[in-house]
């Protein structure tokens, strides 16, 4: 009659307990280890009444043990890997934009020219660019060409507010400065540490001077600096190296049958570490990457039309977007054979529009963070199952673990989510207090594994795929966006006439994560006052607040 029900018999001088379960529901091993658990939670309880029964840990000690990781060798670069693939398929198509295809011998070409340029112009290995980026088919050859001069780039999207990527430009120490857009966005002029402004597009019809190549690159070099949102009001810089990106890359073409005659879109936003799968994996496959007109993500219709006509075959993208494109129900991508999920959960209501839009398409969940670079846990979905989509198991080189108090929780028990493994971000760079808070050292590593410390909340099933329940910590994910609510709050104290500021997740009549904020301001003489009333004190304008915290925070937020 009920999904389960536990009965408590005596029997003599003992207990004994008997547990029914609904069979579609629970298996018998799920029901067994429930059993066994509070076997051994009654024990620690009988031994010590006085213990508070929330520092029980419930694994048994089979469970608790760690497996170490094995070793994994380092190929090569990214940008090394893809001059490679040029030199053995110059003729092929390497990129697509609106204005017609660019062969892999162009792209090598453009990417030298603009290493040659930052060489020249006195950037050193291991220094930063930064990259005023926008869509368009200049991006790969200026990130290719930063980390074949040696240095580390980081992507900030044009779009964002000035103030916002001159916050960002100074906090990961840019010595040089890219632009790629096409009306021009100039480098912040508040910022000494820049010596040279490069455009892309120019860089690419002057001859490149004569410049010594860079030495060749080490798994431990810099590779990239990307930011997440942060707890103190400052966006954090995740510094990532050459090895885990290469690793990914390495795990990625060995785990799916892709190819270098498969299609790809570059879909994914300008400012996060998944634009990196979207230009990587497609470029060092030897395969074609689709670069779609700006318009085309502002409507559903655009983007579903342009996915067909192109044939994409490999689909990286977050779940707000497959519903962006679900509300084009007629629409069908035949061609697609993969949708790689990212930057949110998965539910069962986008894996149902995916299946619909793609039927012929292979459905994977990705999870991963900013500083477990690209992914580091996965599961290929059934479309036909009605369960919950989980994260999945860690891949090659990683572990996801469920811990609590820094022990492994038992099946079912709830605990944050642990990532372990030797291919973890490097940590946040100019920060080591939060970096020792989030990247520990592992104590059972044997090849140098850290564990980062994810602050999801999780449980895992008895057969090791671990499930999402949550967040344990002040961080929302907004259309695919890791947002923590501390930093919008420090944005919001920081307009004139607000006192304080509480920030709240919230869910819209779509169905969409939202960020809603409860301000208040001085009383009378507040300068975003607009609504007075007669014999009222001033009220905060929601609309000035909004225009007020878009100069100062990206819109995404």
């Amino acid at each position: 009659k009920l999904d389960l029900t536990l009965y408590v018999k005596p029997v003599d001088d003992r207990l004994e307990f008997e547990l029914a379960h609904d069979a579609d529901l629970f298996g018998p091993d799920t029901a067994t280890a429930l059993l066994d658990q509070l076997a051994r939670l009654l024990g620690m309880v009988a031994d010590d009444p006085s213990r508070v029964v929330d520092t029980c840990c419930l694994a048994a000690d089979a469970e608790a043990a760690e497996l170490p990781l094995p070793a994994d060798g380092w190929t090569a670069a990214v940008h090394e890997r893809f001059a490679r693939v040029a030199a053995q398929r110059p003729q092929a198509v390497a990129l697509v934009g609106p204005d017609g295809p660019v062969s892999y011998r162009e792209l090598a070409r453009r990417s030298r020219a603009v290493s040659a340029r930052l060489i020249a112009a006195g950037i050193a290995p291991g220094e930063r660019v930064a990259v005023a980026a926008e869509r368009n088919v200049d991006l790969a050859p200026a990130l290719l060409g930063v980390l074949g001069a040696g240095a580390a780039f980081s992507v900030l999207d044009a779009g964002h507010p000035p103030a916002r990527r001159a916050q960002t430009t100074a906090l990961i120490g840019a010595a040089g400065w890219l632009d790629v857009t096409a009306e021009g966005v100039p480098a912040p002029r508040s910022d000494p540490a820049i010596r040279c402004e490069l455009r892309v597009g120019d860089l690419l019809t002057a001859p490149p001077p004569g410049v010594a190549p860079v030495a060749a690159t080490a798994p431990t070099d810099l590779a990239y600096v990307a930011f997440t949102s942060g707890t103190s009001g400052v966006p954090r810089a995740v510094a990532g190296s050459h090895g885990p990106l290469a690793h990914f890359l390495d795990w990625y073409t060995a785990t799916f049958e892709v190819s270098g005659g498969d299609r790809f879109a570059l879909t994914s936003g300008l400012g996060h570490d998944p634009l990196l799968r979207d230009l990587f994996v497609p470029l060092t496959l030897g395969a074609e990457l689709h670069v779609p007109p700006g318009r085309c993500l502002e409507s559903p219709e655009l983007l579903a039309d342009w996915l067909a006509a192109h044939q994409i075959t490999v689909l990286h993208t977050t779940p707000p977007t497959v519903r962006f494109l679900g509300t084009v129900a007629e629409k069908s991508l035949s061609a697609l054979r993969f949708i790689f999920f990212g930057g949110d959960v998965l539910s069962r209501r986008e894996v149902e529009i995916a299946g619909r839009l793609a039927p012929a398409a292979t459905l994977v969940s990705f999870y991963g963070a900013t500083e477990t670079p690209q992914a580091h846990g996965w599961t290929v979905v059934d479309p036909h199952e009605d369960r919950d989509v989980p994260l999945g198991r860690g891949i090659d080189g990683s572990q996801l673990l469920v811990l609590r108090d820094g022990q492994p929780a038992a099946p079912g028990e709830l605990g944050e989510i642990v990532v372990r493994g030797t291919y973890l971000a490097d940590g946040y760079l100019g920060d080591p207090v939060a970096t020792a808070e989030r990247f520990r050292t592992d104590p059972a590593g044997l090849h140098g594994e850290r564990r980062y410390h994810t602050g999801d909340l999780g449980r895992r099933r008895a057969d090791g795929v671990v499930m999402f329940a949550g967040r344990g910590d002040g961080q929302f994910k907004v259309r695919g966006t890791r947002v923590d609510r501390s930093e919008v709050e420090a944005a919001l104290r920081a307009l004139p006439g607000v006192v304080d500021a509480a920030v709240l997740s919230d869910v819209d009549p779509a169905g969409e994560s939202v960020l809603r904020a409860v301000v208040t301001g001085h009383h009378r003489d507040a300068p975003i006052g607009r609504n007075r009333g007669p014999g009222a004190d001033d009220c905060i304008d929601g609309v000035e607040v909004r225009r007020l915290l878009a100069v100062l925070l990206p819109i995404s937020m």
